[in-house]
């Protein structure tokens, strides 16, 4: 593989930022403006790097990015307005609406093995990053189907265990869960 001249390297360095400033990354916990800190700060390091080696090239006098914000977020409006629309989705699926009932017939055990609190806060969670505007929260979610996946993996989970069970039964219809436990699913508590 062949080395990247400090050029190139520069040349790079300075794409990355324009885009990030464009269109921003896809950083599940950092903002963009702290991304692009970090690249300001490699562009000044290369420009060092290019002064010792006698390089100066036309990228090399090309203007440094300004510096940003550490909060700055590209496309601010249009991650709040995909967020909005994934909550929207979240809280209509029949997934996601079964298994909000379904885990209160499911003891703990089965509760930790099916994850099922986990999969149902995913739209909790995306409800207080949209109260809170955090941005770099809601950017995991402008994506809703690895979301919508995970409601139904789960419920095929949930299903395996409550589908022994013929207490317990789910109409489409009126997308209620109904049944009653016994003494026995207390016993693996």
């Amino acid at each position: 593989m062949k080395k990247q001249s400090l050029d190139e390297q520069l040349k790079q360095e300075y794409d990355r930022w324009n885009h990030l400033y464009i269109y921003g990354g896809q950083d599940p916990f950092w903002s963009d403006g702290s991304s692009m800190c970090l690249i300001r700060n490699h562009i000044i390091y290369i420009k060092k790097q290019m002064e010792e080696a006698g390089q100066l090239t036309d990228t090399y006098y090309q203007e440094l990015p300004p510096e940003v914000d550490s909060d700055y977020m590209a496309r601010a409006d249009e991650i709040r307005e995909n967020a909005n629309k994934s909550l929207n989705i979240y809280k209509n699926h029949e997934d996601y609406l079964y298994l909000l009932d379904a885990i209160k017939f499911l003891n703990k055990r089965q509760i930790e093995d099916t994850c099922i609190r986990n999969v149902t806060g995913y739209c909790r969670g995306l409800d207080i990053y949209i109260n809170n505007n955090d941005l770099v929260a809601m950017r995991r979610h402008e994506d809703p189907e690895r979301y919508v996946k995970s409601f139904s993996e789960c419920r095929k989970r949930v299903e395996n265990i409550l589908g022994e069970n013929p207490r317990v039964e789910f109409s489409e219809d009126s997308k209620q869960l109904s049944g009653q436990m016994n003494i026995l699913d207390f016993l693996t508590i």
